[in-house]
């Protein structure tokens, strides 16, 4: 309490030698008016939990042969810009920086092998945030509220994480995270590492977790700006349970390089923008169950040649996927609700060659083309306002039941003119949420069921002038829908 009431401005420590254990709790916590500490000529082995903690010291360089920071050393020192670590650091206590809302990025050294509990929590002024390959133990809420990190760099070879929610929690948004690189090869990932972060962009090198080790359970649940996920230079054993599940903005995944041999049970779930999938071509055995349970967005899918078993409900709410490679020995057929319903909506089952649908066109539309019906059965562009093709190749075509459904990025949908559409399926644009208007002048006199349905922004829209009826629930939950033309 005295400390805290003096003037203290300047602390010069000389030829001071204090051993562990010997740099009291709170030494010098709450001196507002400290503005400077000089550790140069002593020889410490910590500085103290609390030692500083509410000063307004703006910069520190922690003295060589300090082994550990203690618990909440420098906590709320909100005008702490600096710190340069010493090499031979091991230990960052709980809660050492934690509301250090100024402090620059920082160099933690590869001598570290633990980061305490809430140790960088709020360190609002980190861009990047670089976890070391020493790490052995990395504490809850870590780097919780980092909120300007917008780099993270995980080098830890082979880091315990125990707890459920990510030290990287509450962090930047569209944040690229780099597991491991060149000279650092990470050996381990704990269950929800990166749990609903807002991690955008994910670069595996040098990761190497085969034997029984794998990716771990839930290591990404729930990371919902999840884009993107570059398996570089890997080498796995398994996609363990949940390890992906509700990534809802993930469109593709390529495990073809890793040597994964499982993908576990609700691995995928509900990743609904995926889709396009590699897989390995010769490790891959098992596909547990739901492994991609509501996948919605998914429309192909190559069964590789080893696989043995594929579980329940590995495929359940995956209503779009209509064409299934087979290279298995899985027998598998058109409609069949086995081997997790892989094919249950499946048009086409094959063993060799190309199947019948046809790479993205130049403006993101797919097709499906068997030479006797032509399917639009999903769109993979960018753009907002979207005018549908005349015509595929010179012939006439379907809109596939569920072609756009869920689409939020879509505000305009019209056809071309001299528009050859011969029907629009049932579910064509379900949810479509920022769907404005529609203009089907010049379209086909059929359409299925719930065509439109939810699609909560549609105000306008524009009817064949040959409609024969408007279906079930056609404009069902639209209720922004002002005028209908016909």
């Amino acid at each position: 309490d005295s400390q805290r009431s003096n003037g203290i401005a300047v602390v010069n420590f000389v030829n001071a030698n204090i051993a562990e254990g010997k740099f009291g709790v709170d030494a010098f916590n709450g001196c507002r008016q400290l503005t400077i500490v000089n550790f140069a000529s002593s020889t410490f082995k910590e500085i103290g939990n609390g030692a500083f903690n509410g000063t307004a010291i703006e910069t520190v360089t922690i003295p060589s042969g300090v082994d550990k920071i203690g618990e909440r050393a420098f906590q709320g020192n909100t005008t702490l810009k600096a710190v340069t670590f010493n090499e031979g650091l091991k230990t960052i206590g709980n809660s050492a920086f934690n509301g250090c809302t100024s402090l620059g990025n920082v160099t933690i050294p590869e001598t570290v092998t633990e980061i305490g509990n809430s140790a960088f929590q709020k360190c609002e002024a980190f861009t990047q945030i670089t976890v070391p390959t020493g790490v052995l133990k990395l504490g809850e809420n870590a780097f919780y509220g980092c909120s300007s990190a917008k780099t993270i760099y995980y080098y830890a070879k082979n880091a315990e994480f125990a707890y459920t929610t990510s030290p990287f929690a509450n962090g930047a948004n569209n944040v690229t995270l780099y597991i491991g690189n060149s000279a650092n090869e990470v050996n381990r990932l704990s269950s929800y590492l990166f749990r609903s972060t807002n991690v955008s962009t994910v670069i595996f090198n040098n990761v190497n977790i085969s034997g029984d080790a794998k990716v771990a359970n839930n290591i990404f649940t729930s990371c919902t700006s999840l884009v993107a996920v570059n398996f570089e230079n890997c080498a796995l054993n398994a996609i363990d349970f949940a390890a992906f599940y509700g990534c809802t903005a993930l469109t593709s995944i390529d495990l073809s390089g890793t040597g994964v041999s499982k993908i576990s049970e609700q691995a995928f779930y509900g990743c609904t923008s995926l889709t396009d999938i590699k897989l390995p071509s010769s490790s891959l055995i098992e596909i547990e169950e739901r492994a991609f349970e509501n996948c919605s967005a998914l429309y192909k899918f190559t069964v590789p040649s080893n696989v043995t078993s594929i579980g329940n409900n590995a495929f359940t709410g995956c209503d779009r996927l209509i064409e299934v490679k087979n290279e298995s020995s899985l027998v598998i057929s058109p409609n069949a609700t086995t081997h997790g319903g892989i094919a249950k909506n499946a048009l086409n089952v094959y063993k060799t060659g190309d199947g019948n649908i046809q790479a993205p066109d130049a403006n993101g539309y797919v097709f499906y083309d068997d030479g006797a019906k032509v399917y639009l059965i999903t769109y993979v562009g960018n753009a907002t306002r979207l005018t549908l093709p005349a015509n595929y190749n010179g012939n006439a075509y379907e809109v596939y039941n569920r072609a756009f459904m869920n689409n939020a990025e879509i505000t305009s949908v019209a056809l071309a003119s001299g528009s050859q559409i011969s029907k629009i399926d049932s579910y064509a644009f379900l949810g479509c949420t920022a769907l404005t208007s529609v203009d089907l002048t010049g379209g086909p006199s059929t359409m299925g069921d719930y065509v439109f349905q939810n699609c909560t922004a549609l105000s306008l829209v524009k009817l064949p002038a040959n409609l024969t009826n408007i279906s079930m629930y056609t404009f069902s939950g639209c209720v922004s829908i002002s005028a209908i033309k016909i």
